[in-house]
């Protein structure tokens, strides 16, 4: 018996059975951000910018989002993760993405992927025919790098490919992507049919290019259907499910831990008021800040009086003037706002005014959560996370704290 070791060995290296690092998946898969939309659009993890005749409608028979254009140019609906999902190098990492593109249609151009406005990897369908696409801004400009499915190099997936598959787009579609990243690695791109993964497409960068091939991994999850001119008739996009993994585990990033406080000078209370509410800054080493900041603990001190605390993600505050927290943080406070309003309390408790020897009362809490601190598609509105305080009775003195961990 001949055993053909070549030909062995190329199954191995290209296969749907190993990670984007050649590594066989068998090891323990880690979710880094997933999402289904069973009984609302997930406002707090997703952010949706409509513009003209844009609409996004949750369908809950469904458990998916109908991103819908009408037929005017300049349409236009995004739906993007809040999350910029954490890369970590040496480790693969795994998208899965479900959703119904829809046939072709002249002037509508739909995507599908890990992006944002300036990086990432995406399906992308044009007036025509399907692509995939790899978005760069290495030259501080965004060039976008599309390979149409005529020219896909493992599987064209229309007939003639290895699979022997016809993708119909009008058929909602298991789309995957993975990628080793460390800046040149390997980037593939598929979709997920009869239980197997068929790979349509692979971009080497290895001993190809002369430096990076995206300024980074760290990316956002992406939905994206645009009139580029006058379409026919309206035209809809269906968001359905989507998760990132990192495959072989993922190590907890220890990152670097910061704190905020009011110091020793107590913020009188009466009614409610933020006593110190914390933010990403906007950018940090004159970068656009997409870093992530995981909340961790909150200390609350009152001296004075009974008081009810309150956590409040994402108020809208009023007179805040935030610092920063120190140069190396990517992180700013504020001790200034005297009123708060909307927003999602996250958690809540009492501290017991001191007893006749003038001794305060504490309490400090777990915070962490799924909720992170970060900023709109823009970049131009971020996130706050509020201590707010209410005295039982009269003025209360309260000094309070919040710790974070950051991430970059």
């Amino acid at each position: 018996m001949t055993l053909n070791y070549r030909e062995t060995s190329e199954y191995f290296s290209d296969s749907p059975i190993i990670d984007a690092f050649g590594h066989l998946r068998v090891s323990n898969p880690t979710t880094l951000f997933d999402s289904q939309f069973e009984y609302n659009a997930l406002p707090l993890l997703w952010e949706t910018v409509l513009v003209a005749g844009g609409t996004a409608t949750h369908l809950p028979n469904e458990s998916a989002i109908r991103l819908r254009v009408t037929t005017v140019s300049g349409d236009k609906v995004t739906r993007q993760s809040r999350q910029y999902v954490r890369y970590q190098p040496g480790k693969s990492q795994f998208i899965v993405m479900t959703g119904v593109i829809g046939a072709a249609k002249a002037n509508v151009s739909r995507c599908i992927g890990y992006f944002d406005d300036e990086n990432g990897f995406y399906f992308h369908q044009n007036d025509t025919s399907i692509g995939v696409v790899h978005r760069e801004f290495t030259s501080g400009a965004v060039v976008n790098h599309r390979f149409a499915q005529s020219d896909w190099n493992l599987d064209t997936m229309d007939g003639n490919g290895p699979s022997g598959i016809t993708l119909d787009f009008t058929m909602s579609q298991l789309f995957t992507i993975d990628l080793e990243w460390l800046g040149v690695g390997r980037l593939r791109y598929g979709f997920n049919i009869a239980g197997k993964i068929v790979y349509c497409h692979e971009i080497n960068h290895a001993n190809d290019l002369t430096t990076s091939h995206t300024t980074t991994a760290n990316l956002p999850l992406r939905y994206e259907i645009t009139n580029t001119g006058t379409a026919a008739s309206n035209s809809d996009l269906l968001q359905i499910c989507q998760t990132v993994i990192s495959e072989g585990g993922f190590s907890d990033e220890r990152g670097q831990i910061g704190s905020a406080s009011n110091g020793i000078t107590a913020i009188s209370v009466t009614t409610r008021r933020p006593v110190l509410s914390i933010r990403p800054k906007a950018t940090f080493n004159s970068i656009v800040n997409r870093a992530e900041v995981i909340p961790l603990g909150v200390s609350v001190f009152t001296g004075g009086q009974n008081v009810f605390w309150e956590l409040v993600y994402d108020g809208t505050l009023t007179g805040a003037s935030y610092a920063s927290t120190n140069a190396n943080s990517i992180v700013e406070r504020d001790i200034a706002a005297t009123a708060i309003s909307g927003g999602l309390v996250v958690a809540s408790g009492f501290v017991a005014a001191g007893g006749a020897g003038g001794k305060g009362g504490g309490e400090s809490a777990n915070i962490t959560s799924k909720l992170l601190l970060g900023s709109n598609i823009a970049g131009d509105v971020f996130t706050p996370l509020s201590l707010v305080a209410t005295s039982f009775t009269g003025t209360g003195t309260v000094h309070g704290e919040l710790s974070w961990k950051e991430l970059y």
